[in-house]
Protein backbone atom coordinates (compact mmCIF):
# COMPACT_ATOMS: atom_id res chain seq x y z
CA UNK A 1 0.00 0.00 0.00
CA UNK A 2 2.89 2.69 0.93
CA UNK A 3 4.49 1.89 -2.98
CA UNK A 4 1.68 2.77 -4.26
CA UNK A 5 1.62 5.99 -2.21
CA UNK A 6 4.65 6.95 -3.38
CA UNK A 7 4.24 6.18 -6.82
CA UNK A 8 1.00 8.47 -7.07
CA UNK A 9 2.43 11.18 -4.95
CA UNK A 10 5.57 11.04 -7.37
CA UNK A 11 3.43 11.10 -10.60
CA UNK A 12 1.41 14.01 -9.19
CA UNK A 13 4.71 15.77 -8.42
CA UNK A 14 5.77 14.90 -11.95
CA UNK A 15 2.42 16.45 -13.45
CA UNK A 16 3.09 19.65 -11.77
CA UNK A 17 5.93 20.73 -12.80
CA UNK A 18 5.39 19.67 -16.25
CA UNK A 19 2.18 22.04 -16.02
CA UNK A 20 4.06 24.49 -14.74
CA UNK A 21 6.81 24.36 -17.36
CA UNK A 22 4.49 24.90 -20.33
CA UNK A 23 3.38 28.73 -18.91
CA UNK A 24 5.39 30.74 -20.59
CA UNK A 25 7.94 33.23 -18.98
CA UNK A 26 5.59 35.97 -19.75
CA UNK A 27 2.54 34.58 -18.06
CA UNK A 28 4.68 33.78 -15.30
CA UNK A 29 5.69 37.68 -14.71
CA UNK A 30 1.94 38.23 -15.14
CA UNK A 31 0.75 36.03 -12.60
CA UNK A 32 3.88 36.39 -10.26
CA UNK A 33 3.91 32.87 -9.72
CA UNK A 34 6.82 30.18 -9.70
CA UNK A 35 10.12 29.85 -8.02
CA UNK A 36 11.94 31.81 -10.38
CA UNK A 37 9.52 34.75 -9.52
CA UNK A 38 9.10 34.37 -5.28
CA UNK A 39 8.43 37.43 -3.99
CA UNK A 40 7.44 40.92 -4.62
CA UNK A 41 10.01 42.35 -7.72
CA UNK A 42 11.05 45.87 -7.68
CA UNK A 43 9.50 47.21 -11.42
CA UNK A 44 11.22 49.63 -13.33
CA UNK A 45 10.19 51.28 -16.40
CA UNK A 46 11.99 52.28 -19.15
CA UNK A 47 11.95 53.74 -22.59
CA UNK A 48 14.96 53.60 -24.89
CA UNK A 49 13.55 54.19 -28.16
CA UNK A 50 11.13 56.79 -29.49
CA UNK A 51 10.08 57.58 -32.67
CA UNK A 52 8.07 60.63 -32.03
CA UNK A 53 10.26 62.42 -29.65
CA UNK A 54 7.48 63.31 -27.17
CA UNK A 55 9.50 61.86 -24.38
CA UNK A 56 12.89 61.91 -23.39
CA UNK A 57 15.03 58.21 -23.14
CA UNK A 58 15.40 56.75 -19.35
CA UNK A 59 19.09 55.65 -20.34
CA UNK A 60 20.41 52.19 -18.11
CA UNK A 61 18.48 50.45 -15.96
CA UNK A 62 20.16 49.61 -12.34
CA UNK A 63 19.44 46.33 -11.31
CA UNK A 64 20.27 44.25 -8.71
CA UNK A 65 22.64 42.32 -10.78
CA UNK A 66 24.56 45.40 -12.46
CA UNK A 67 23.06 48.09 -14.92
CA UNK A 68 21.21 47.01 -17.97
CA UNK A 69 21.37 48.49 -21.12
CA UNK A 70 21.34 49.27 -24.68
CA UNK A 71 24.42 47.21 -26.00
CA UNK A 72 26.71 49.12 -28.85
CA UNK A 73 25.61 47.00 -31.78
CA UNK A 74 22.54 47.56 -32.69
CA UNK A 75 19.58 45.74 -31.37
CA UNK A 76 21.76 44.22 -28.43
CA UNK A 77 21.44 44.69 -24.78
CA UNK A 78 24.58 45.16 -21.94
CA UNK A 79 24.58 44.30 -17.86
CA UNK A 80 28.04 46.61 -17.04
CA UNK A 81 28.74 47.29 -20.42
CA UNK A 82 29.58 43.73 -20.84
CA UNK A 83 27.09 42.62 -23.98
CA UNK A 84 24.78 40.08 -23.35
CA UNK A 85 24.36 36.84 -25.67
CA UNK A 86 20.57 37.20 -26.83
CA UNK A 87 19.00 34.45 -29.22
CA UNK A 88 19.23 35.99 -32.77
CA UNK A 89 15.59 35.59 -33.07
CA UNK A 90 15.39 38.22 -29.89
CA UNK A 91 17.40 40.67 -31.14
CA UNK A 92 16.75 44.28 -32.56
CA UNK A 93 15.81 48.28 -31.61
CA UNK A 94 14.07 48.32 -28.35
CA UNK A 95 11.23 50.73 -27.79
CA UNK A 96 10.17 50.49 -23.78
CA UNK A 97 9.26 47.88 -21.58
CA UNK A 98 10.35 47.36 -17.82
CA UNK A 99 12.37 45.46 -15.27
CA UNK A 100 11.58 43.06 -12.87
CA UNK A 101 14.28 42.79 -10.57
CA UNK A 102 13.90 40.21 -8.07
CA UNK A 103 17.44 40.19 -6.43
CA UNK A 104 19.47 37.75 -7.85
CA UNK A 105 17.57 37.64 -11.20
CA UNK A 106 15.95 39.88 -13.51
CA UNK A 107 13.36 39.76 -16.15
CA UNK A 108 12.97 42.27 -19.08
CA UNK A 109 9.98 42.22 -20.54
CA UNK A 110 10.00 44.88 -23.73
CA UNK A 111 8.74 46.08 -27.09
CA UNK A 112 11.27 45.79 -29.99
CA UNK A 113 11.76 45.95 -33.77
CA UNK A 114 13.08 43.06 -34.86
CA UNK A 115 14.21 42.42 -38.92
CA UNK A 116 11.18 40.56 -39.76
CA UNK A 117 8.42 43.05 -37.74
CA UNK A 118 7.32 46.26 -38.99
CA UNK A 119 7.45 49.72 -36.34
CA UNK A 120 3.67 49.95 -36.28
CA UNK A 121 4.03 46.24 -35.06
CA UNK A 122 6.88 45.77 -32.92
CA UNK A 123 7.35 41.94 -30.83
CA UNK A 124 7.21 41.91 -27.90
CA UNK A 125 10.62 39.75 -25.73
CA UNK A 126 10.52 39.04 -22.14
CA UNK A 127 13.82 37.71 -21.11
CA UNK A 128 14.96 36.35 -17.68
CA UNK A 129 18.53 36.67 -16.87
CA UNK A 130 20.79 35.56 -14.13
CA UNK A 131 23.45 37.68 -12.25
CA UNK A 132 25.88 36.43 -14.95
CA UNK A 133 23.79 37.91 -17.65
CA UNK A 134 23.19 35.16 -18.93
CA UNK A 135 19.58 34.51 -20.63
CA UNK A 136 17.90 31.93 -19.02
CA UNK A 137 14.56 31.88 -19.75
CA UNK A 138 13.24 33.99 -22.42
CA UNK A 139 9.21 34.68 -24.69
CA UNK A 140 8.59 35.87 -27.84
CA UNK A 141 5.60 37.36 -29.09
CA UNK A 142 5.97 38.09 -32.73
CA UNK A 143 4.50 41.57 -33.45
CA UNK A 144 2.14 40.31 -36.38
CA UNK A 145 0.75 37.46 -33.94
CA UNK A 146 -1.61 37.07 -31.30
CA UNK A 147 0.01 35.13 -27.86
CA UNK A 148 -0.01 31.59 -28.21
CA UNK A 149 -2.08 29.90 -25.56
CA UNK A 150 0.25 30.29 -21.88
CA UNK A 151 1.48 33.59 -23.46
CA UNK A 152 0.52 36.54 -22.00
CA UNK A 153 0.78 40.34 -23.39
CA UNK A 154 2.53 42.36 -20.67
CA UNK A 155 3.27 45.93 -22.83
CA UNK A 156 0.71 47.79 -24.68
Amino acid sequence: MKKWTVVSVMGAAMFASTAYAGEHLSCQLHAAEGSALEGQPKVTEFLWSTANSVADPTGPIATSIGVIDQGKAVGSLALDSAPIQLPPELGGLVYFGQAYDYGNRVALAYLVERAEDSSALPSQVVLMLDKTGRVIASDLIPGDAEPAPGQCRLIN
